[in-house]
Order: structure tokens, then sequence, then C-alpha cells
């Protein structure tokens, strides 16, 4: 029965460190997928709240933009293709 404990023990502790070592990858990926902005995005964030309000500019509009821009289609007899607008990060505009 102890050694039932230890192996249990030890997948645990190799579990534990492969889910780690997940968590430090996705940032990394984050990092990379939104251009290298993620990883300075809280010292851009303190910076922007100790600047002058008139010369600053919102570190969260330059890494998540408030509009995107699609092409939607449709297909069938009456097939189209429309451009959409969408707002994004509603709760962010002011």
């Amino acid at each position: 029965m102890y050694l039932l404990h230890k192996i249990c023990k030890i997948f645990r502790y190799q579990a534990n460190f492969k889910y780690s070592c997940q968590q430090v990858g996705n940032i990394f990926f984050v990092d990379k997928f939104l251009g290298h902005t993620f990883l300075t995005y809280g010292i851009r964030v303190i910076e922007f709240s100790n600047t002058d309000p008139e010369n600053r500019t919102d570190p969260m509009i330059a890494i998540f933009p408030r509009m995107t821009k699609c092409l939607f289609r449709t297909y069938g007899p009456s097939g189209m293709l429309v451009l959409l607008i969408a707002d994004l990060n509603l709760f962010n505009i002011y």
C-alpha cells in the first residue's frame, strides 16, 4: 500500500509539472499572438495612468482594437458578398 501511495504521488508531481510548463507556454504563445505586447502590457498600463491626460494613449486600444472587419459570404441563388464592420470591446469605450 505504501508503494502505491508513492507512485500516485510521483504521478501527481509529474502532472503538476506538465501543467505548469503548459501555463508558461501559453503565456509566451499569447505574447507572440498579440505581437509581443502581452508581457509588457501591465507596465504600460501603469505608465499610462501616471502620464498627463492630454498626452497619453491608451495601451488597451493599441493591443485590442475597438473595430474589426470581415467578409460575410452567403451561398445559394442569392449569394452575396458583404463587408461587415463590427464593434469590439464595448466596455472599454469610455
